[in-house]
């Protein structure tokens, strides 16, 4: 949980269709959704533009998810997870065109730090759009669902699949306080959407982390029933090992606590 949510946050904001995955749906960046995120338990807020792709070499291709963030995203967590280089930058003029891969992908494509890449992307307008990236760093984060897709780099490099309505992106990322469950904050947000929606016919939706990845929530939950299972085991073993051995040691002394009585002793 601690993992999932530091690589994309505890509560997405998509269209509703979307629900909180890329799609091909996106939502219009307004002041009229980033003023309901002003809640005291929501901490930041991000949005982004995702993109599925299609890293290509001349002798290898890799499916991914390109993904454009702004200088409001937590980087904390891929800051913490690289190996080697360093995050991409995401202000100032000209925008960069640098990414970060994880190390299997880098590792499938024989890519290595520094290197070009060349993404090819299929658009419903246009066809095939390709654009060349620089590789400045190369994290790890030990879990499958980010390490085998995930690129990061400038959303400004992402604004392109979008020329005609600049604005609009794939959603946005909630975190929110520790102590705060996000559950009900996603409930909260989700009810002033409802009146948002009603006022200006803009439709969008807050799923939390457990419901946009239920199958990776519940293969916790059943890690969670077996340890409880174990733990139970392992104490019913010791208190069959502990009154084993207490018997033994009596049955041993069995002559010299007779002795002991014998002599008077209670």
């Amino acid at each position: 949980d601690i993992l999932l949510s530091g690589a994309t946050s505890e509560i997405m904001v998509t269209a509703p269709e979307s629900r909180g995955v890329v799609s091909a749906s996106t939502v219009v960046n307004t002041s009229d959704i980033t003023e309901i995120f002003d809640l005291r338990e929501i901490v930041r807020y991000s949005p982004y533009i995702a993109k599925e792709g299609v890293i290509k070499s001349d002798d290898n291709m890799q499916g991914v998810l390109l993904k454009g963030v702004d200088s409001l995203y937590d980087c904390n967590f891929f800051k913490e997870h690289l190996v080697e280089g360093t995050l991409p930058r995401l202000t100032g003029e000209p925008r960069s065109k640098d990414v970060i891969i994880s190390s299997r992908v880098a590792r499938s494509m024989d890519l290595h730090l520094g290197d070009r890449i060349e993404m090819v992307f299929i658009d419903g307008e246009s066809g095939l759009l390709r654009d060349r990236f620089s590789i400045s760093g190369i994290f790890d984060t030990g879990l499958d669902i980010v390490d085998n897709i995930l690129v990061i780099s400038d959303i400004r490099n992402l604004k392109r699949f979008y020329p005609k309505d600049a604005d609009r992106v794939t959603g946005y990322e909630v975190w929110i306080d520790g102590k705060a469950d996000k559950r009900a904050t996603a409930d909260r947000l989700n009810r002033d959407f409802v009146d948002l929606y009603l006022s200006t016919e803009i439709n969008v939706e807050a799923f939390t982390s457990e419901q946009i990845y239920p199958h990776l929530y519940g293969w916790l939950a059943t890690h969670d029933v077996n340890a409880l299972f174990i733990t139970g085991l392992m104490i019913v073993v010791a208190l069959l090992n502990m009154t084993t051995a207490l018997l033994i040691i009596v049955l041993e002394r069995q002559r010299m606590i007779g002795e002991l009585r014998a002599l008077g002793m209670s």
